[in-house]
């Protein structure tokens, strides 16, 4: 089975996965395995690049089978934000 970590922003996003995608994807044996970015016990939301990057390596590094992808709003990103500057125009 393919396992997928989602890293999720906050816990709607986090619900969303549990709750809609895990039951599609458990059929087309993909496993999600969604977890707030951060610290346990962090409440999502509003984050940096660094945090995002750090569960990246830690989720990659702790299990080398998996894929891992990431779950939040384009739109409350800081504009620091890796690709937040290249994505589509915005007009106001």
């Amino acid at each position: 089975m393919i396992r997928v970590h989602v890293i999720c922003e906050g816990q709607t996003e986090e619900m969303f996965v549990k709750e809609l995608l895990v039951p599609y994807f458990q059929a087309l044996s993909i496993q999600l395995v969604p977890a707030l970015v951060g610290k346990p016990g962090h409440k999502g939301g509003n984050f940096k690049f660094e945090r995002l990057r750090a569960d990246v390596q830690n989720r990659l590094l702790g299990d080398a089978t998996a894929y891992c992808t990431s779950f939040f709003d384009f739109y409350g990103l800081p504009e620091s934000f890796p690709g937040k500057g290249s994505g589509p125009e915005r007009h106001p």
